[in-house]
């Protein structure tokens, strides 16, 4: 899915919490990509600037990371 529709997505992710988790998922579990960290933080400034549905997102942000031994990401409340 997200191969087939990349473009639409990384431009979607600019704004939208639920397409950036899908990217960064996207590139830890496929590409195996672990240099991250910019995006992350850019996922953490825009949850911070959305109110609804932005729990969702940032729980499974907090998983994905603990799964890939990654939780230093994780800003602190």
């Amino acid at each position: 899915m997200y191969q087939d529709n990349k473009k639409d997505i990384e431009s979607l992710a600019r704004y939208n919490l639920t397409a950036k988790y899908i990217s960064i998922a996207y590139k830890l579990k496929i590409e195996e990509d672990w240099n991250i960290d910019k995006e992350v933080l850019e996922f953490y400034k825009l949850s911070k600037r959305q109110d609804l549905g932005s729990d969702f997102e940032l729980d499974l942000m907090k998983k994905l990371l603990n799964e890939n031994s990654m939780s230093y990401l994780i800003q602190a409340d």
